[in-house]
């Protein structure tokens, strides 16, 4: 089951934060130097980072089973894609569990990083 929140009415008073995308070229040309690159789909992504305690309250919603509140980024937030993409690199099991690498770069989805080796990939 996915649930659909309206958001708007909180969106329409967040402050939008701003963080650029990688420029592609950058990336291609980061690429280049790498013997094996994995591309990793990140299953629920936006659901595996955390609301922090005190935002919580601002996710709830009502339904006919009761009301609830997000512990985890729902899809719909205004600053969900920009959370997602500068995800905190020192609290890697936090977005990315065993796949975190300090070679990470994300352009949307999917993610991409170097891996090095084969090894990693099995």
């Amino acid at each position: 089951m996915r649930l659909c929140v309206d958001f708007r009415k909180l969106n329409a008073t967040t402050i939008a934060d701003t963080y650029p995308l990688p420029r592609m070229d950058d990336l291609l040309t980061e690429a280049k130097s790498t013997a094996y690159m994995s591309t990793l789909d990140l299953k629920s992504g936006y659901h595996q980072i955390k609301v922090h305690e005190a935002d919580q309250d601002k996710t709830a919603f009502i339904c006919p089973f009761g009301t609830y509140k997000y512990l985890r980024m729902p899809f719909g937030l205004r600053n969900a894609p920009t959370t997602y993409d500068i995800a905190d690199p020192a609290k890697p099991d936090e977005v990315l569990g065993t796949y975190h690498s300090s070679a990470l770069r994300a352009y949307e989805l999917p993610v991409s990083r170097d891996s090095g080796t084969i090894a990693p990939l099995r």
